[in-house]
């Protein structure tokens, strides 16, 4: 009886989508007293001939990850690999350089979101009025009367997966300040003493 070397192939349902990812693989290797080990990014998670579906985490950036099915039998092991691409779900993020600026100050908004693929977009809101859809908004003044007032600022990120959305309190404080002493004299002369 003459065994022959193992034919090698699977296929997937995807190779590229949003995370979390499902991906249901499909083995079309043939060949006489087959072993099979499965590999996703190096590490072994299944020994059967068919492995099913596997769930593939979304990231903070666009991931790659590499199945690699080894089948062998008496005569040799084989190995292919295919690449999985998941995407990722936005999440919005954003801090500023000051949250309780005084009248007439400017602050400056600094988007740290992750999930950036190449398509993201940014809507900044002030009181849920857009002022921006840039990476930053341009810096921002404030300006109260004589009591604080208070703002939302709000960061909303999007790409193809899906949508997040952050905000903050802006809490602007008045600058007309009074001073609250008394003097009991309001000329003094060189040498005395102010009480």
């Amino acid at each position: 009886h003459i065994i022959a070397a193992p034919e090698v192939a699977f296929s997937t349902n995807v190779s590229e989508g949003c995370g979390p990812l499902e991906v249901t693989i499909t083995n079309l290797s043939s060949g006489e007293g087959l072993n099979y080990e499965w590999f996703l990014d190096g590490i072994l998670f299944s020994t059967d001939p068919q492995p099913g579906t596997i769930i593939l985490p979304p990231g903070v950036e666009l991931e790659t990850h590499t199945i690699t099915l080894s089948v062998g039998n008496l005569c040799a092991t084989l190995d292919v690999s295919q690449v999985v691409t998941v995407q990722p779900q936005p999440i919005a993020a954003f801090g500023v350089t000051n949250n309780n600026p005084c009248s007439g100050m400017f602050i400056q908004a600094n988007n740290t979101s992750t999930g950036n693929v190449g398509g993201s977009d940014y809507f900044w809101y002030l009181d849920d009025v857009l002022i921006s859809t840039a990476l930053n908004p341009n810096p921002l003044q404030f300006f109260t009367g004589s009591s604080t007032t208070t703002h939302i600022l709000k960061l909303v990120a999007e790409n193809a997966c899906g949508v997040d959305t952050t905000e903050t309190l802006i809490t602007v404080y008045p600058t007309d300040v009074i001073a609250l002493f008394n003097m009991s004299d309001t000329v003094l002369c060189v040498g005395e003493t102010l009480s």
